[in-house]
Order: structure tokens, then C-alpha cells, then sequence
């Protein structure tokens, strides 16, 4: 996932809610879930 796709999904949380605190928690699980796929990325990467 690439930083303006985050952005891109940061924006689209924003509209779906207004508010702040389901936002906040929204960004969190998808910056985890970013680094998750960056790790099995890196993982998949030193394999080969």
C-alpha cells in the first residue's frame, strides 16, 4: 500500500463518519494493517 493510497483511505474514513474518535481508531488498524503486508512483503522478498 503506498502512502497516497493510505491518504486516499484516510479521506474516505473521514466522509463515512464525523466522528473523531472512530476515525482515529480507523487510521490506526490501517497503518497496522500496512505494516503487516510491508513485513509479509519483506518476508516474501528475502526468500526468494
Amino acid at each position: 500500500m503506498k502512502s497516497d493510497e493510505f491518504d486516499d483511505l484516510c479521506e474516505l474514513i473521514d466522509k463515512m463518519t464525523d466522528n473523531r474518535g472512530v476515525q482515529d481508531i480507523a487510521k490506526v488498524y490501517l497503518l497496522d494493517d500496512l505494516k503487516k503486508r510491508e513485513s509479509k512483503i519483506w518476508k516474501t522478498n528475502e526468500s526468494e
